[in-house]
């Protein structure tokens, strides 16, 4: 069973409280590891910067959660 988020595009509640924690899936590119010298291709944390790096983010969708930082 997929997760609503990958089927309709939104976001899944982890974690209520103390701080409110979504997670969303977003479609990205392979990560060009040729231009991201200063990361390491194994590491599990640059991974995740990598794959962030290369996300195929919807103009709408970065002004609905740049309004919700406010």
């Amino acid at each position: 069973m997929l997760d609503p988020s990958i089927e309709l595009g939104g976001a899944t509640q982890l974690v209520a409280e103390p701080v409110r924690v979504d997670i969303a899936y977003v479609p990205a590119g392979r990560p060009d590891w040729d231009r991201l010298d200063d990361l390491e291709r194994e590491n599990g944390d640059d991974l995740i910067v990598a794959q962030a790096l290369h996300a195929k983010i919807d103009k709408n969708v970065i002004r609905r959660f740049s309004v919700l930082l406010r």
